[in-house]
């Protein structure tokens, strides 16, 4: 018999929205014990990263592919270390079994949900190395520091003009092309999204085409669902970035991104928790038959 239910009605969108939100809130202590340890290495490894690959002014030709850098490092080191704490918060609001220590433990269901948060961010990678390769990279500049004496003001007008159309028409050819493509895997990540928990709790009868049958018909749900629990934070998030970060000071770079990465762990547990909700719903009799061992 298929885990999903044939008649399962759709995920009750403002009602999970609200579990959510009251799931975090009633039990914030308890979930917060199990991240502690965790929420400070990733502050400490950010602001290691950011602070180490904190370019000083003066070395332009070399910006775009230090941003690249930090980039990579800090998605992937702060998706591991989430990882982590979403894997216990899942099996804490699921089982309600909850963590005394103050650091959740790495295993081999962390290491399956850290492959599958990779895989789900990225339509997210993808649309920063586009406009990062396209738009956001520096020209470096002649390593003479000369200007070509038969250059003229209005060679160099034309110059910029042409520069200003071809970046227009990239810009405009990048997002017609950008835009389907990003819907595509935006839909299936949302899709296959109900495999996070199952990994949490260890479900191997729950794979790729189980959670895209159950999620059926479900999309604008789970994905309004998850801009409404993750967005706000982002959204405080980027907002402090840009008024606190001074990428002309390394102390103060590292200590503002720390901060932001700091505060999106926070948010997550909002969004950790929505899945959670959505997950018991479509899979009801999995949560209450599941037979967890755990470190917690």
């Amino acid at each position: 018999m298929s885990n999903t239910q044939l008649a399962q009605p759709k995920l009750p969108f403002w009602r999970s929205i609200a579990a959510a939100y009251r799931l975090t809130w009633e039990n914030l202590i308890k979930l917060s014990r199990p991240m502690l340890v965790w929420l400070i290495i990733t502050a400490v490894g950010i602001a290691a990263i950011e602070w180490t690959l904190w370019l000083p002014s003066g070395k332009e030709n070399e910006v775009a592919s230090y941003s690249l850098l930090r980039f990579w490092a800090s998605t992937v080191f702060s998706l591991f270390t989430g990882s982590v704490i979403a894997v216990s918060w899942h099996q804490q609001l699921l089982q309600n079994q909850y963590s005394m220590t103050a650091a959740a433990p790495i295993n081999d269901r962390v290491w399956r949900y850290f492959f599958w948060g990779i895989v789900g961010l990225l339509p997210g990678i993808l649309v920063y190395l586009v406009f990062q390769h396209f738009f956001l990279s520096d020209v470096t500049p002649d390593s003479s520091g000369a200007t070509d004496a038969s250059t003229t003001n209005d060679d160099d007008t034309i110059s910029d003009g042409n520069s200003a159309w071809i970046c227009i028409a990239c810009f405009l050819g990048l997002t017609v092309f950008l835009i389907p493509v990003l819907a595509i895997l935006s839909f299936v990540q949302l899709r296959f999204s109900m495999m996070l928990p199952a990994v949490a709790l260890k479900v191997g009868s729950i794979g790729p085409m189980q959670a895209w049958e159950a999620s059926s018909g479900n999309f604008w749900r789970l994905f309004w669902g998850t801009g409404a629990t993750f967005g706000p934070i982002l959204a405080i998030g980027m907002a402090l970035l840009l008024k606190f970060e001074d990428s002309s000071n390394s102390m103060s770079y590292a200590i503002a991104n720390s901060a932001y990465y700091s505060l999106l762990m926070l948010g997550g547990m909002v969004s950790v928790a929505f899945l959670s909700v959505a997950f018991r719903h479509f899979f009801p009799d999995v949560v209450e038959n599941a037979q967890i061992t755990t470190n917690l």
